[in-house]
């Protein structure tokens, strides 16, 4: 995926990416959308039809922000006013190909049925997309220039509107409420408004498949980022707010593998001590992370399971986020052949 900007950025909207693919529908990142200039929308996202309110709900007031066909614009660093006029025309391009279509239906629909001729509006979506700019902080300077508006009937504190024919919202990070409602877009913040937002998201009961995968991303980003010798200030931030909830999550990752693999040897008779209760941890742990990145377990993969089953847990659990499938079957795939 061609990334812009920031290696923040680059995570943040991957994260972002994560979340809009467990919803389905047609999600895209570095969308093209001018014919004659190199312009490129950060995400693009359209709902399926069949995306319900309640699934939507999962993720809190980012959920009401997607419900709808829409483009995000992602800035870790606050962007210019030249930056946030560049994210509209993003979205007119958008809505000028909307309207392209929607003319060439018209002219087919009155060449094939002349006694039915419908309107330009009728044939146009009855909702067109609109613009999200996430951005980590502004000034109040910086919303003054743009005259937004905030709409706390319906909206919380932290987001802006242009007016009703623009389409267009501001949502600023780090001014959102800390509640469960707006957690899935705080852990794009900085500094506390992030460190808060992921500690909330690491406690939490329910940790389906949404947030096994939106953290793996930024648990990719830790391992990444450890590996580097000349760290940002802002690289050594983030690790320090990610590694506590990444040492927590291996640690219950290994610990409820641990308990499976107990609870499934008693269940199958199998009384052969601590040892062979490890083994089987480990392997129902290996082929739990597998199945969470890369769906079903095939015979190429049943390989690396039985090959990763053999490493030490805290060796297995910091490749696993890691490498890709490719990495993982030149790595483990055929290393009982060799």
């Amino acid at each position: 995926m061609k990334m812009t900007r920031q290696p923040h950025d680059q995570y943040s909207k991957e994260a972002l990416l994560e979340i809009l693919a467990f919803f389905g529908g047609k999600s895209e990142s570095q969308r093209f959308l001018h014919p004659k200039e190199v312009y490129y929308a950060d995400i693009s996202f359209e709902p399926p039809p069949t995306l319900s309110k309640a699934e939507l709900k999962k993720v809190g007031i980012l959920g009401d922000m997607i419900a709808i066909p829409c483009l995000i614009e992602y800035f870790w660093t606050p962007p210019t006013q030249m930056e946030a006029c560049l994210c509209l025309m993003k979205l007119f391009s958008w809505h000028g190909d909307l309207l392209r279509e929607a003319k060439r239906k018209k002219k087919e629909l009155e060449e094939n049925n002349p006694q039915k001729v419908k309107t330009l509006q009728e044939v146009l979506p009855k909702t067109l997309p609109k613009l999200w700019i996430l951005t980590t902080s502004a000034s109040q300077a910086f919303l003054t220039s743009f005259d937004v508006k905030p709409r706390q009937s319906a909206w919380c504190k932290g987001f802006y509107f242009f007016g009703e024919a623009m389409n267009t919202g501001i949502v600023v990070i780090d001014e959102l409420p800390e509640t469960l409602e707006t957690v899935w877009l705080r852990i794009f913040g900085k500094n506390k408004t992030q460190q808060k937002a992921i500690e909330t998201l690491a406690i939490l009961d329910d940790k389906g498949p949404l947030f096994r995968n939106v953290f793996d991303v930024f648990y990719k980003w830790h391992e990444d980022t450890q590996a580097q010798d000349n760290l940002t200030p802002e690289d050594k931030e983030l690790l320090m707010i990610l590694s506590p909830a990444y040492e927590k999550s291996r640690t219950q990752a290994i610990l409820e593998g641990m308990l499976q693999g107990r609870e499934q040897g008693i269940q199958q008779g199998i009384q052969q001590g601590i040892q062979q209760g490890i083994q089987q941890a480990q392997r129902l742990f290996v082929k739990s992370w597998l199945q969470s990145r890369f769906g079903e377990i095939d015979k190429a993969l049943s390989q690396v399971v039985e090959s990763l089953a053999q490493l030490p847990p805290e060796e297995s659990t910091r490749l696993l986020p890691k490498l890709s499938r490719e990495e993982l079957l030149a790595r483990f795939g055929k290393k009982e052949s060799k």
